[in-house]
């Protein structure tokens, strides 16, 4: 570097160091952004984790409804045949 001018000598320094600077920066910036979207994809898969939970849950609550449904139609049909008897026992009563 001796038979560079001192000028240029200068440039080249403040261009390297210019570049280091911003080799630091960025470097600094992207560790930076690499926590920022690892929390971002641990809270995705956290929501994920959680809606899938709901779908379970979700998928249990046909199945009682049916079940309930059915136990309905059971009293309601008993409740008809009792309503029957008692129809058929008043007519034997009043004929």
């Amino acid at each position: 570097m001796d038979s560079l001018p001192e000028n240029t000598k200068i440039l080249l320094l403040s261009i390297l160091l210019f570049i280091t600077v911003i080799l630091i920066y960025f470097t600094i910036d992207y560790k930076r952004m690499k926590v920022l979207e690892l929390n971002k994809l641990d809270n995705l898969f956290s929501e994920i984790e959680y809606e899938k939970l709901i779908a379970k849950q979700l998928e249990k609550v046909p199945k009682e409804i049916y079940f309930i449904k059915k136990g309905m139609q059971q009293k309601l049909q008993k409740i008809k045949v009792d309503i029957l008897n008692i129809n058929f026992t008043l007519n034997e009563l009043l004929t």
